[in-house]
């Protein structure tokens, strides 16, 4: 019942809360299909409203609510967003202006949640070539976020090298575990 152009302080509860909701239909696909297209349904128009382009003068809710929105649309498994996120992500090796700074890590998470092998693979070279210690961290935690299992046990097997630095792979490992409990690290890296 919220309308379209409700303060962007009310979408971002409203995204919030449907966030929240959809986890608890973990395991059960069918119910969680049905609440995320209810989700992502209720929550298009508002997206509609703020776009994935800034406007002059637009002011900071506004833009809180766009990477919220993104952010969220993702997580509830909308094709359009996640395609988008994909073409910009790709576009960036050529137009820096494809990934505007405010939406550089929105774009890299859906990206990362969504990866494919050779998505997942361009992001690592990205985490490998990094200069700047913050933005590398960053690039190796997304790296865990995959919704793909067999991604996300790359992620694991990568966090059990020196690569990443020992708290990159504590932080690889329970990102990991948050989505996928039922992984397991290779015994015979157990017990080292």
């Amino acid at each position: 019942r919220v309308p379209a152009d409700a303060d962007p302080n009310i979408w971002g509860d409203v995204a919030d809360s449907l966030a929240s909701l959809d986890r608890y239909y973990q395991g059960d696909a069918a119910r969680q299909a049905a609440f995320r297209k209810f989700a992502v349904k209720t929550l298009q128009p508002a997206f509609a409203r703020v776009g994935w382009e800034a406007k002059p003068g637009e002011a900071d809710p506004v833009a809180i609510l766009r990477t919220n929105l993104i952010g969220t649309l993702s997580q509830l498994g909308d094709q359009a967003i996640v395609t988008e996120a994909r073409r910009r992500f790709d576009a960036s090796a050529t137009d820096p202006n494809a990934m505007p700074a405010p939406l550089r890590r929105t774009i890299l998470g859906v990206v990362a949640r969504h990866a494919d092998d050779a998505t997942w693979e361009k992001l690592h070279t990205m985490a490998k070539n990094e200069k700047t210690p913050l933005v590398r961290d960053q690039l190796y935690t997304l790296l865990s976020i995959s919704e793909d299992k067999a991604i996300a046990q790359k992620a694991l097997d990568l966090a059990l090298t020196d690569e990443p630095g020992e708290t990159n792979s504590a932080s690889m490992i329970s990102t990991v575990a948050q989505t996928h409990p039922d992984l397991h690290i290779a015994s015979e890296r157990r017990s080292e």
